[in-house]
């Protein structure tokens, strides 16, 4: 396997450096005398960002069919802003400099996806795809252990050292290991195989084929008008509150934390464990789906996951101090894990449910509709954390969760083919 496809590791470092830099920053910021609004503003700009990013940087992959260069130039910027970070790390530069760090890594997906369909045959991609899953994975893992330890013995700012020479590594090694491959396609080809697309739904809920126009969205709200094609909303709403509740969660949680008097290397570990509860997640979603079938599978999932953010909101109102790390370790477990368990089942339903013909069009305003929730829970959430509380924010998440249980419930049969 190392001499057919030894880039595909190269994905390890390059998410331990994305992983580490998204714990790190919003611990930095609140150490740094800022407030959950500088948080709510810099995770902001990295999510509006990655949206054009998307957009481009799939032009550039079906545009000019180069893999290598790709790769490496956007490791190589990575690198470039996390060194700039080390050096001019105020408040007031930091947005900027994550917003173009989330704008390169929209870079990665494409190309890394596309290597894996254009290097292996048809028969190895579901294999091949849950190895990169699992690499994937394991680099998060990696961006967030050697916090726990450097943190308690060095200053925090210093950990950018460690993501810079794991950033240099990871453009070293795709330059020497990568090479193009011999047949390239376009970006249409994920949308025609479970395997791919449904593991890039999963992993990143954006993928811009093409930019919705205006009629393409008169006609998917239509569809709420009639119970026949009422399933494929339903289902696209229900996500929408999904991000919305995500985003609104975990933007405060770090400066919730710090709140608590929680140490950078307790942040860490808590990074640490959301990780690899993350992890498990993916192990045991299929089973979840299989058992249940993938409706009432992410049902629950979403069920636990609401429970775990009302359960936080309880517990910022009635505990404080060190117990807040022992509580939130749990609750945290619990809402990592049910995060891929919601994924997997809802990435097959959308692969099931929406015409072939139609995919690029539905799958842009999916794209639309999540990030829009994802950007609207960041922009609220600072507000509410500020002016309230953080267990008004914490609850809201979790009653916002519920309103996409119901809508996802209102839709018909377990797998939406009815909807097409």
């Amino acid at each position: 396997m190392w001499k057919r496809c030894p880039w595909y590791w190269g994905l390890l470092p390059l998410n331990a450096v994305a992983n580490g830099l998204s714990t790190f920053l919003p611990l930095y910021i609140m150490n740094s005398g800022g407030s959950v609004i500088d948080v709510a503003l810099i995770l902001s700009t990295y999510n509006f960002s990655i949206i054009p990013g998307f957009l481009l940087w799939g032009y550039v992959t079906d545009r000019f069919r180069r893999r290598k260069p790709v790769l490496v130039g956007v490791c190589a910027g990575m690198a470039v802003c996390v060194m700039l970070m080390f050096f001019r790390p105020q408040r007031v530069s930091l947005p900027f400099l994550y917003g173009t760090f989330g704008f390169l890594f929209a870079g990665v997906a494409p190309s890394s996806q596309l290597l894996v369909i254009e290097t292996f045959q048809k028969r190895e991609w579901n294999n091949m795809v849950a190895r990169t899953n699992a690499i994937s994975s394991i680099g998060s893992i990696v961006g967030t252990v050697p916090g726990i330890v450097w943190t308690y013995y060095f200053s925090l700012k210093t950990y950018l050292i460690y993501l810079l020479a794991v950033a240099v590594i990871t453009t070293v090694f795709f330059d020497r290991y990568l090479t193009e491959p011999k047949v390239t396609f376009e970006r249409t080809i994920v949308t025609h195989f479970p395997e791919s697309l449904t593991s890039r739904i999963r992993e990143i809920p954006i993928l811009f084929l093409k930019i919705p126009h205006a009629s393409e969205w008169v006609r998917f709200l239509r569809m709420l008008c009639s119970k026949i094609t009422e399933d494929i909303p339903l289902l696209f709403f229900s996500m929408f509150f999904f991000f919305i509740s995500t985003s609104l969660f975990f933007t405060p949680f770090t400066p919730y934390l710090t709140a608590n008097d929680v140490s950078a290397s307790g942040v860490f570990f808590l990074g640490f464990v959301t990780s690899c509860m993350s992890s498990v997640g993916w192990v045991y979603s299929s089973r979840l789906a299989v058992r249940h079938g993938e409706k009432r599978a992410a049902m629950i999932a979403m069920f636990g996951r609401a429970l775990s953010m009302v359960g936080m909101g309880m517990v910022a109102l009635l505990v404080s101090g060190f117990n807040v790390l022992l509580v939130a370790l749990l609750l945290i477990s619990i809402t990592a894990s049910c995060f891929s368990l919601v994924n997997t089942p809802i990435s097959t339903i959308l692969y099931d449910s929406i015409d072939s013909n139609r995919r690029g069009e539905y799958l842009g305003i999916y794209s639309a509709l999540t990030s829009i929730g994802v950007l609207i829970g960041y922009t609220i959430s600072g507000y509410v954390s500020l002016q309230f509380s953080y267990a008004t924010t914490f609850l809201a998440a979790g009653v916002l969760l519920m309103i996409g249980i119901s809508l996802l419930r209102q839709s018909h049969g377990g797998s939406l083919r009815s909807a097409v």
